[in-house]
């Protein structure tokens, strides 16, 4: 087992700047980004596995989150390394030279910090990054970058056996002798190779992969401008530069409508505030109208149709040391009607 590094005894206010400290000195020089509202609430580890070998191996658990490597990061780069991100949960979404690759949990995909890329990590995820050197990949891959930010699913058999290889390999016994641990390393080497190789990125996927991009767009947009009342599927989509329509048949196809998210964005920020030493001093309304709600009846009632009591009951509940009735948004019944 390797070093651990976590937020868990970082004072709140603090942890963005700590957790950010802890990228750059895992990895690289990465800027994080976290939105305001939710910095407070940001939680985050890193625990590093040893291989034994040439290979380094982090996983990596934290909130939702937007990463960058800049033209400033990629100039202070010393190694050369390819990174094979392994999602386990959440999504991650990356863009890197004109290609993104949406990497859901199961799959992988594989970049080099040769350039510019874009993270975004859009909920709550636990991913693994693996370090390949450079040298080592290239003796089985004659152009790598070829693959780089490609989707790579489970249904290949060479990924398969990546990641059995990958899981029986989490914590190797102390006593491997170093040329053992090289073979080893050539055996993952030589999995990855054909998993990248096999045709496992067709068609399909690709439109997969656009439509969840679209949708992470979409979804950015919302919360830069959630609590604003007059936000529409409309500006939305104009945002976007895309159809109204298609908008709402992205969202359709999730089962739920883009308003219906939207609504339940707004209650999950209200059940912060109201939780928060900052929303403890607002009154109930103000409250609502700070997560872009215009009508306090309005507020109360979708409140209450998702978590069971009312606002005012919630916040007696917090302030007593009791758990709230109920933490999970569900839509309540017509809250998608209202943006259009």
């Amino acid at each position: 087992m390797g070093e651990s590094i976590s937020t868990d005894c970082v004072p709140p206010a603090k942890r963005l700047e700590f957790w950010r400290d802890a990228v750059c000195d895992v990895f690289m020089h990465l800027e994080v980004d976290v939105p305001k509202a939710e910095r407070v609430f940001f939680n985050g580890s890193i625990l590093g596995r040893s291989t034994r070998g040439r290979i380094r191996r982090n996983d990596v658990k934290a909130s939702r989150q937007r990463v960058f490597l800049s033209e400033y990061g990629v100039s202070r780069l010393s190694s050369d390394s390819y990174y094979l991100l392994l999602q386990r949960t959440g999504r991650a979404i990356v863009e890197q030279g004109g290609r993104t690759a949406v990497v859901g949990p199961g799959e992988f995909a594989l970049f080099r910090p040769t350039s510019p890329l874009t993270m975004d990590l859009p909920e709550h995820f636990l991913h693994e990054i693996v370090e390949f050197p450079g040298p080592l990949l290239r003796r089985s891959l004659h152009d790598p970058e070829q693959l780089c930010c490609r989707t790579v699913t489970s249904r290949g058999v060479f990924w398969r056996l990546l990641h059995d290889a990958l899981e029986e390999l989490r914590d190797p016994p102390e006593d491997v002798p170093a040329a053992d641990a090289e073979s080893l390393d050539d055996v993952l080497v030589a999995l990855l190779c054909g998993a990248l190789r096999s045709p496992c990125v067709g068609t399909e996927a690709k439109e997969r992969n656009a439509e969840l991009s679209h949708r992470e767009r979409i979804r950015a947009v919302v919360r830069e401008q959630l609590f604003d009342p007059e936000l529409s599927v409309a500006t939305i989509a104009e945002r976007v530069n895309l159809s109204t329509s298609y908008v709402h048949r992205l969202f359709t196809a999730e089962g739920r409508t883009l308003g219906a998210w939207m609504w339940e964005q707004r209650l999950e920020a209200s059940c912060r505030m109201l939780k928060s030493q900052d929303g403890t001093g607002r009154s109930i309304t103000e409250v609502a109208h700070a997560v872009g709600f215009k009508d306090l009846a309005h507020f109360s009632r979708a409140f209450k149709s998702s978590f069971g009591c009312s606002p005012r009951e919630y916040r007696q509940e917090v302030m007593a040391g009791r758990p709230p009735i109920r933490e999970k948004v569900v839509a309540p019944l017509g809250l998608g009607s209202g943006i259009a």
